[in-house]
């Protein structure tokens, strides 16, 4: 942005339309009352909460006695971290604000959406107000929060308010209307007022078409995302709470739909004049319309707060930022928020802050596999003779044959399976943060790679070492060495198939299970089963792709170059690649392997976008 936008923005910052005196607002002023009725003992708030189980009596009540509003006035929020000291290397003991300063208020009557970007504090500032975040130990929370002037807390919360979290938590084999029997039995007394109550709430969310279709899941299907939704703002409605909090109410659901459920929020909310809070992250232009009472968050503070709809554009309007006709207002106000967030960049560092602990963490669980399997191998193919006592035993070529194969395998396969596991799952995270212009596919690349490249070296090393003194491999220091060099190559190589078959295939089960397809094929043409001389010519390409026959013939070639073995293995298994091409060859086919992968993601993003 330009410096006038941002010192626009700096202007615009933090401000609020109102509740500096909020007992002065013209516009739906807060009925602070106190009730007397303290008697009993049930409402020590003095927040006349009606408790209704009959639907005659719930149309009869008075709409103005039964105002809830919801105040919040200075609210911080903090949260004790540790960070490393950049001089000492100690971790200290720091504050990091997520909330800072915040006042506002909810009225009755009316949905109020709180939106700001990924990172903004929308759920935290909705998790306290449902008094979910309270202070601790590492939590520091200052400020009020009322209802009707009387602080309330979690105890007393459900008396007159329900929370709706993000996730649809319902039990899948379970219809619909026995989903809401269940919770009207655990709330009313009564089974003709559970009843009556139960189709009042059907009928009035329109879950008649549905209400005897189970619920579903995963692996059952049921109701339609929209159902689901509704059937959770359906469970707290038995309770007839008069105060309604919502965590994305509309995550997951397509834009029609999102509309229907926001819209059936503002009419539960003008009938019963109940209160309705909710987040939202970036609403379509229909459902902007909606919003009686808007607040917007950026980093931890409000850049507006007050009246939705019009009254948002023309604030920003004032201070030169006019949102283009045929744009909706909340893209446009989105776009302010990224542009003015200067966190991503400035605190990018803070990524950093546990990652000593989790490389440790990784690296002792990896390095302890490690060692046990190389252990096991080596114990299997311990101190093989080297010939010079009977150079015409074939049976010792086949066991020196055998442990190269296998621990080849084993440094594909200990390369490979960990990001088969991993990256069909990071693959939906990536293409979504690449869509948000986050970072390029390229550079996804690249840093994948430069974060493995530690565990690509370090862990053959070890391995390396503990099978060449145990085996009994030819004892000299350039031997070793280019047996070392060989496996790191072998390593890189598998680890570039494991990217391969995860960027072709989604689900991990899917990607494990056609591993076995690829790699059995590509072992065949290794060399060790059988010269590829007496194989079908249709299949003969196959070895020219496999990591397999390279890592296999260096390795021999390595091990056998000067050998007491009549006749020499390299000849007897026809290996004519030699060391050195096979390093490079494995080299190219990381590289090729890599190249795919990424053009996959790329065609990929193509077909999604």
């Amino acid at each position: 942005m330009s410096q006038t936008d941002n010192k626009q923005i700096d202007k615009a910052n933090f401000q609020q339309e109102e509740y500096q005196n909020i007992e002065q607002q013209q516009d739906g002023q807060i009925n602070y009352k106190q009730e007397n009725d303290q008697k009993d003992g049930k409402n020590p708030m003095n927040i006349k909460i009606p408790k209704i189980n009959d639907i005659k009596q719930q149309q009869q009540i008075s709409k103005n006695e039964n105002n809830i509003d919801i105040s919040f006035r200075n609210i911080t929020y903090k949260v004790e971290i540790e960070k490393k000291n950049q001089k000492t290397g100690k971790p200290e003991k720091q504050n990091r604000v997520i909330l800072d300063n915040l006042s506002g208020v909810c009225k009755a009557g009316e949905i109020t959406a709180i939106m700001g970007a990924s990172g903004a504090g929308k759920t935290s500032l909705l998790n306290i107000l449902c008094k979910r975040i309270v202070n601790g130990n590492k939590i520091k929370l200052e400020g009020k929060i009322q209802a009707n002037y009387f602080q309330y807390h979690y105890d007393n919360f459900n008396d007159f308010a329900s929370y709706i979290m993000q996730d649809d938590r319902l039990i899948d084999t379970l219809t619909v209307k026995e989903t809401l029997m269940f919770a009207a039995k655990l709330k009313i007394q009564g089974e003709k007022q559970q009843q009556e109550v139960v189709n009042h709430i059907i009928r009035y969310l329109k879950l008649d078409k549905c209400q005897d279709n189970i619920i579903g899941g995963r692996t059952i299907k049921g109701i339609s995302g929209g159902e689901r939704k509704r059937v959770s703002i359906a469970i707290e409605l038995v309770n007839d709470p008069q105060v309604m909090f919502l965590d994305e109410p509309t995550s997951g659901l397509d834009s029609f739909t999102a509309f229907l459920v926001i819209n059936q929020l503002k009419q539960m909310a003008r009938e019963h004049n109940r209160t309705i809070v909710f987040t939202i992250h970036q609403p379509s232009s229909d459902i902007w319309t909606l919003f009686d009472r808007f607040m917007l968050l950026v980093r931890g503070k409000f850049i507006y707060q007050g009246n939705g709809g019009q009254s948002v554009i023309d604030h920003f309007s004032k201070l030169n930022l006019h949102c283009p006709i045929d744009s909706n207002p909340a893209d446009f106000l989105m776009s302010i928020c990224h542009k003015e967030n200067k966190a991503n960049v400035e605190n990018y560092p803070k990524y950093f802050e546990n990652y000593d602990r989790n490389l440790k963490h990784l690296l002792r669980a990896r390095a302890g596999q490690t060692i046990i399997l190389s252990i096991l191998i080596s114990l299997l193919y311990y101190q093989l003779p080297d010939g010079q006592d009977d150079p015409n035993n074939i049976q010792q070529i086949q066991d020196f044959a055998g442990f190269l194969f296998i621990q080849t395998v084993v440094f594909v396969m200990m390369s490979m399976l960990p990001v088969i596991l991993t990256f069909p799952q990071e693959r939906g995270v990536f293409l979504k943060e690449e869509n948000s212009k986050m970072y390029t596919i390229g550079a996804y690349f690249v840093g994948r790679t430069i974060i493995e490249i530690p565990f690509l070296i370090v862990f053959p090393i070890i391995q390396s070492i503990i099978q060449f003194y145990m085996v009994g491999l030819t004892q000299t220091a350039g031997i070793f060495f280019k047996y070392l060099l060989a496996n790191i190559f072998i390593g890189f190589c598998g680890n570039s198939m494991g990217i391969l078959i995860g960027s072709l295939f989604s689900d991990p089960k899917i990607a494990s299970a056609m591993m076995p397809l690829i790699m059995l094929p590509l072992m065949q043409f290794s060399g060790l089963f059988g010269n590829r001389n007496d194989m079908w010519d249709g299949l003969s390409w196959i070895e020219y792709l496999s990591p397999f026959k390279y890592g296999f013939d260096a390795q021999m070639h390595n091990e056998f170059q000067e050998s007491y073995f009549q006749p020499n293995p390299i000849e007897a298994f026809d290996l004519n690649i030699g060391y050195w091409w096979s390093c490079i060859l494995l080299v190219l086919m990381f590289i090729l392997y890599r190249f795919i992968s990424f053009v996959s993601m790329n065609l990929l993003k193509s077909r999604l976008q």
